[in-house]
């Protein structure tokens, strides 16, 4: 992995990745090393607000999409990041200085797990609620 691919993580918002509303950003310290990797956006509230707006508007469409499109999104999310894993693994050792070889094995396949099941979930919903106490 490139660690310029690193050096400036930007908002993702509405489907793009977009720079904080009012261009602050923060440095992104490697811990291992103590250098900077770069910088990332700093959100405020207005930010938070941009992407509660977008994240409304697609939680309608989500809603109204079968079941069965809904686990395959997921299930293509989860293979994405199997595909990825190395360099997923490398990012998530760079940003936490955790070793690339606990990344590699536990961290990175639980969340393509994580997806995989929740797309079997997605695809076996009922319409049904269970009253709770």
């Amino acid at each position: 992995m490139d660690r310029s691919t690193i050096s400036e993580v930007l908002h993702y918002i509405d489907g793009e990745r977009v720079p904080s509303l009012d261009g602050e950003t923060l440095e992104n310290i490697e811990p291992a090393t103590g250098k900077s990797l770069g910088s990332i956006a700093a959100g405020k509230s207005t930010d938070v607000d941009r992407a509660v707006e977008a994240a409304s508007r697609a939680a309608q469409s989500w809603a109204e999409s079968s079941p069965e499109v809904r686990g395959y999104h997921l299930e293509k999310l989860a293979q994405g990041i199997e595909d990825r894993i190395e360099d997923l693994a490398i990012a998530e050792s760079i940003d936490n200085g955790k070793p690339v070889s606990v990344a590699r094995s536990l961290d990175i396949p639980r969340a393509a797990a994580n997806l995989r099941f929740f797309a079997g979930a997605a695809r076996y919903q009922h319409e049904d609620a269970f009253r709770t106490r």
